[in-house]
C-alpha cells in the first residue's frame, strides 16, 4: 500500500517515458536522490507543467511512496525557486550542468548526505548573482567532497602546497603548482584571487582526477569541457 509524501526536492534530470511522461531524478532534503515518474506532465492540459520541473529547479513535490517501487508516482508539484533562468549564456549554463553532472554521479539512489541538500540548495538561490564567476562554482565542485566523505585532508600551514591525489593530502612540495594552490585556498575556505583563467581552469581538471580517484567510475563532467 502506498502513502502520500511531501518533500523538497532541486531536479536534476528529466527522461522522456512513453508518449506523455516523464521521469524525473532529483536530490531529495528527506530522501536523497530519488526517481519519479510524472504522469502526463508532456500533456498540454498537464496540471503538472514541464516547465516546473527543469534542472536545478527547486519545488516542493508530493507523492505516492512505495516500499516495493523504485520509483514513486508524483501527485502534485509546486515550484518554488528557478534554476537556471532563461538569460544565461551558454558559459554559465555548462557551469550549473556542470554541477548537475557532478551530483548525478556520485549520488546513490536514497542515501541520504547529511547537510548536503541545504548545501545545493545554497548554491541554486545564489546562481543569479554568481553565474559567471568561475571560483564559485569551482569551489562548491570542491566543497561538494565534505558531504560525500572524500574531503582531502591537510598537513599544518603549508607554503608550497601540493595536492597529493594518491594519498588524498595536501602537503608541501617542490611539486606545487598554481592550480594546487588555487586548490588548497578552497580547502582553506578562500576564493582564490590573483591566478590566470587558465590556471583556474587546470585547477578544475585536477579537482576530475582527484573525484575519479576516489569516486568508483566518475567521468569529467562532459559540460565542463565547454568552459
Amino acid at each position: 500500500m502506498s502513502k502520500i509524501v511531501k518533500d523538497q526536492a532541486i531536479i536534476l534530470r528529466n527522461t522522456d517515458f512513453q508518449n506523455t511522461s516523464i521521469i524525473t531524478t532529483a536530490l531529495t532534503k528527506n530522501s536523497g536522490k530519488h526517481s519519479f515518474i510524472i504522469k502526463g506532465a508532456k500533456r498540454k492540459n498537464s496540471k503538472l507543467p514541464v516547465g516546473e520541473i527543469q534542472p536545478l529547479n527547486v519545488v516542493e513535490i508530493t507523492f505516492y511512496a512505495k516500499e516495493t517501487r523504485s520509483i514513486d508516482i508524483v501527485k502534485e508539484i509546486q515550484l518554488k525557486h528557478f534554476g537556471i533562468p532563461e538569460n544565461f549564456n551558454f558559459r554559465e549554463r555548462m557551469y550549473a550542468f556542470t554541477t548537475i553532472e557532478i551530483l548525478l554521479q556520485i549520488l546513490k539512489e536514497g542515501l541520504v548526505y547529511k547537510g548536503l541538500y541545504e548545501f545545493i540548495l545554497q548554491y541554486v538561490q545564489k546562481l543569479p548573482q554568481e553565474k559567471s564567476n568561475y571560483e564559485f562554482h569551482l569551489w562548491f565542485w570542491f566543497n561538494i567532497l565534505r558531504f560525500i566523505g572524500f574531503l582531502p585532508s591537510s598537513e599544518t600551514h603549508l607554503s608550497s602546497p601540493y595536492l597529493d591525489i594518491a594519498t588524498g593530502k595536501f602537503i608541501n612540495s617542490a611539486k606545487s603548482s598554481a592550480r594546487d594552490k588555487i586548490l588548497y585556498e578552497i580547502y582553506r575556505n578562500n576564493f582564490p584571487e590573483g591566478y590566470t583563467s587558465a590556471d583556474k581552469l587546470d585547477a578544475g581538471i585536477k579537482l576530475w582526477d582527484y573525484y575519479k580517484k576516489y569516486i568508483p567510475y566518475f567521468r569529467t563532467p562532459n559540460s565542463f569541457n565547454f568552459i
